[in-house]
């Protein structure tokens, strides 16, 4: 609810050192200094978390490791 646009929020879960790992999306960016520049926007409590910066090929690899 703190996040401004909330509609440009994303999320998915896939597996990370065989655990369960869930993954919240916020936005599209031209490229990785775009985005990586665009955390000092979050709020406090979410840059606190050092949020990273992923590309869309990556995140569609993770979940495509999850279809069955």
């Amino acid at each position: 609810a703190s996040m401004p646009e909330p509609e440009k929020l994303l999320s998915f879960s896939t597996i990370y050192k065989d655990k369960p790992w869930y993954v919240v999306v916020y936005g599209s960016y031209a490229d990785r200094n775009a985005a990586m520049g665009a955390r000092g926007d979050l709020p406090p409590q979410l840059r606190s978390r050092n949020p990273w910066a992923r590309s869309i090929k990556g995140m569609q690899d993770d979940i495509r490791r999850q279809d069955p």
